[in-house]
């Protein structure tokens, strides 16, 4: 009976055993939760981060980016101020695996949501968090492409095609601009005559100097640009320049880390840079791409009528000649002088520029 009895113990206390072995979790690898939890920024502290975007470092200092798990297996991983047009933007349920050595969390996926498909791959470890992203914006399907600032074509007098945007009508309140040629004659245009002198005169103006040769808008919002420099055509670098479209509006975003400036440019740049400021969501443009293999961006009254920039029009008469027998910059003088008078009879403004879709395949 006592052997029995024995057994029984020594068979219980081996089941007592087997069910609490059986029921421990095996330990999940990785680093600490603590660790790596939290917001990463651009920059050297303590939670550094590194994106890539179009295959190419992002900066700024407000581009951050939240990592939150609680059971290493999983995390939510949020972008804020990461992909043009979205504050915030959140991969959900975002599968972890760990490194050989435990000091990171591996992860990858696509994420897609109403307005967009985001590709994601990047690791995070103790201190630093990097991210490459693919990102498809689906409301730039209409602008997608390469563009190529239009060239002046002429029938006789008449510009059938030309690079400048412009358009400027205002009520007989305001009776025009004074403006002097170079032979003596007082001329006063209206804001529709002079937004027509303007448009024709500069865009003669910008296919000689050759400013700007193309653009090319990508889907997931970075704009490269080509522009003459004094060593030639230069490519903006990806990510200084990118856009986003919501409705009718085409909103351009400057990334001011990215902006370069010389001594010659300072004050220019500083005028963007106010100017930035002010719409820190991006600068709204109106455009119009209804008629195929055209492009036409342009700024109106929401920008053009704005308290900031009437206050700030006098300001770019510095960069012009200061003396000029050209007609157009004699008559831009004139407008910069007046435009806090003429902008309170305006009806409609619209200054932009012009572009031509490029076949695939053109050089």
């Amino acid at each position: 009976m006592k052997q029995v009895l024995l057994y029984s113990l020594l068979l219980g206390s081996l089941l007592i055993g087997f069910v609490a072995c059986s029921s421990d979790d095996p330990e999940i690898m990785g680093p600490a939760l603590a660790d790596v939890n939290g917001d990463y920024q651009n920059g050297s502290g303590s939670k550094a981060l590194e994106i890539y975007y179009s295959d190419k470092i992002l900066n700024g200092s407000n581009k951050s980016v939240t990592f939150n798990s609680e059971d290493k297996q999983s995390a939510i991983i949020t972008l804020k101020n990461v992909i043009p047009g979205m504050d915030v933007l959140e991969l959900p349920e975002v599968l972890l695996t760990s490194s050989k050595d435990q000091t990171q969390f591996l992860f990858s996926g696509t994420c897609s949501k109403t307005d967009c498909m985001v590709t994601y791959d990047g690791t995070v470890e103790k201190g630093k968090l990097s991210l490459s992203l693919t990102v498809k914006l689906f409301a730039n399907d209409d602008v997608v492409g390469r563009w190529m600032l239009q060239k002046v074509q002429k029938e006789g007098d008449v510009y059938k095609k030309q690079p400048l945007f412009f358009t400027w009508t205002t009520t007989e309140d305001f009776p025009g601009f004074k403006i002097k040629t170079s032979d003596g004659y007082n001329l006063t245009l209206s804001c529709a005559e002079a937004s027509r002198n303007l448009g024709e005169g500069f865009s003669e103006y910008m296919e000689f100097t050759g400013l700007i040769k193309e653009i090319t808008l990508t889907s997931d919002g970075n704009i490269k640009m080509v522009y003459a420099s004094g060593s030639g055509w230069q490519e903006s670098e990806l990510n200084a320049l990118q856009y986003y479209i919501r409705g009718e509006r085409f909103y351009l975003q400057v990334n001011e880390n990215m902006l370069n400036s010389s001594a010659n440019d300072e004050a220019l740049l500083g005028i963007v840079k106010t100017l930035l400021q002010q719409y820190d969501s991006g600068i709204p443009f109106g455009f119009d791409s209804t008629e195929s293999g055209k492009l036409s961006f342009y700024l109106d009254s929401e920008v053009l009528a704005s308290t900031k920039v009437v206050s700030m029009m006098p300001l770019f008469k510095n960069f012009l000649p200061g003396q000029s027998d050209y007609f157009s910059i004699s008559l831009l003088q004139n407008v910069f002088e007046n435009y806090s008078t003429a902008i309170k009879a305006t009806t409609k403004i619209q200054l932009g520029l012009n572009f031509s879709q490029v076949k695939q395949g053109a050089k």
